[in-house]
Order: C-alpha cells, then sequence, then structure tokens
C-alpha cells in the first residue's frame, strides 16, 4: 500500500488524528509480538485494524483509501454511543450491538458465540446475519491455526461445515469453498468438490486466471466419476 493511499498527501493529512502503526510479520524465533497477525484475526497481507488506547480492535475498515477510513471512524463513534445508551440502562440493543462490532470486526469468535447464545429476544433476519457472521469467525480461526502439520485435520473440520450448510458470507465464502475443494480433491470427496466447483465455477468461470484452477477441478470430479467415487 505504500504506493497507494498511504504515499498520498491526503493520508498524511488525515494521519494527524491518528496514531499509525506498521507491524511486519516475520518468523525470527524469539521476536516480540511477532504473532500480532494471528492476535487481531488478521486475514493475509496487508491487514488493517483500528485499535484504541489499550489496544483493543475495535475497527475494521471495509476499504483502504481516506473514504473509507473516515467511514470507519463515523461506525466507531456510533459504537460508542450505542455502548453509552446500554450503559445508563436501555434495554433490548445487545443484538444490535453485537451485529454492530461483527460488521466492524471488533469481537472474536468465542465472546461473540457466547454472546449471540446469551441474547433471549432477536429478530429473525437480524439472528441469521449474526449466525452468517459467527460462522466467518469461526471459519478465520480455524485458518489462523492452521499448520502443516494439522491441515488435514483442520480441513476436515471446514468440509464438515459445509456439509452441515453452516457457510460464511462475505469475503470469507470464497476462501471456505476454496479450502473445502482443496480438502474434498486431496480425500476423493465427490459431493463436496461438486459443491465447491460449483460455487466457484459461478464466482470465477468468467475470470481467466482462474480456468486452470477450475479446469483441473473439473478434470478431477470426471475422474471420481469414473472411478464410481463412493462418497
Amino acid at each position: 500500500m505504500e504506493n497507494g493511499s498511504f504515499s498520498s498527501d491526503e493520508f498524511a493529512k488525515w494521519s494527524k488524528g491518528v496514531v499509525p502503526y506498521l507491524h511486519v510479520t516475520t518468523h525470527i524465533e524469539g521476536r516480540a509480538n511477532d504473532d500480532l497477525l494471528s492476535v487481531y484475526g488478521g486475514r493475509g497481507f496487508p491487514t488493517l485494524k483500528f485499535l484504541d488506547a489499550k489496544g483493543n480492535a475495535i475497527g475494521e475498515p471495509n476499504g483502504r483509501d481516506i473514504k473509507a477510513f473516515d467511514a470507519t471512524v463515523a461506525k466507531i463513534k456510533d459504537l460508542d454511543d450505542l455502548r453509552k445508551r446500554i450503559k445508563k440502562g436501555e434495554k433490548g440493543l445487545d443484538a444490535k450491538l453485537l451485529l454492530a462490532e461483527l460488521k466492524m470486526g471488533a469481537v472474536k469468535y468465542g465472546d461473540a458465540k457466547k454472546r449471540f447464545a446469551s441474547i433471549k429476544k432477536i429478530k429473525p433476519e437480524v439472528k441469521t446475519e449474526i449466525e452468517g457472521m459467527i460462522i466467518g469467525l469461526e471459519f478465520n480461526e480455524i485458518m489462523g491455526s492452521m499448520t502443516e502439520e494439522n491441515h488435514k485435520e483442520l480441513g476436515a473440520k471446514v468440509a464438515k461445515m459445509a456439509r452441515d450448510g453452516r457457510i460464511p458470507g462475505g469475503y470469507d465464502k470464497d476462501m471456505f469453498w476454496q479450502v473445502v475443494a482443496g480438502w474434498a480433491d486431496e480425500n476423493g470427496d465427490l459431493p463436496l468438490l461438486k459443491k465447491g466447483y460449483k460455487y466457484l465455477n459461478e464466482k470465477y468461470g468468467s475470470n481467466e486466471r482462474a480456468k486452470q484452477f477450475l479446469d483441473n477441478m473439473k478434470s478431477r470430479i470426471a475422474e471420481l466419476e469414473k472411478d464410481g467415487n463412493p462418497v
């Protein structure tokens, strides 16, 4: 991003109202705070987070320009107002607060799951939206702990999520089906491989860069069908 918004005069002016901090993840043994990316639930490079003075994640911009940063700051202020209303005793705002924090990337999977279970009254459409976002957090937690040693075990967990119909939404949905398809290919799971191919082909079938990947998946499906795959 050094060649984009972070190098602009506009960002230099905007950043005077915050404290910019850059963390570079390495694999240097013993380096302090080298796990910050996983601690804050980063999904790749770069990951952008807004933190409060205590280092708690309070927001994640949905873009990488000043407009997105300003929008995030405005949402953080709205969240603060919502928390103040709850602190003053206003009832019936727990689901609204949880959903707002989920959208901001300001709550972790375990906490979100626990809080969601404690909410007694919630509108069906809000419940569905929160459930989908919590599934996304669960998936990201699995991916954040995946290593070369445990990728088969954790891949099986993601595959089970797909079989159970527990599918995350948004950005996570694409990565989810890529992981599912990769596991299904490796383990010869024809039904799951077909589901993964269907989603990814509908999403990226017109993308020339994805052609080889999708063609390989299609060939693998044909191979498993020819072998009379029993899965």
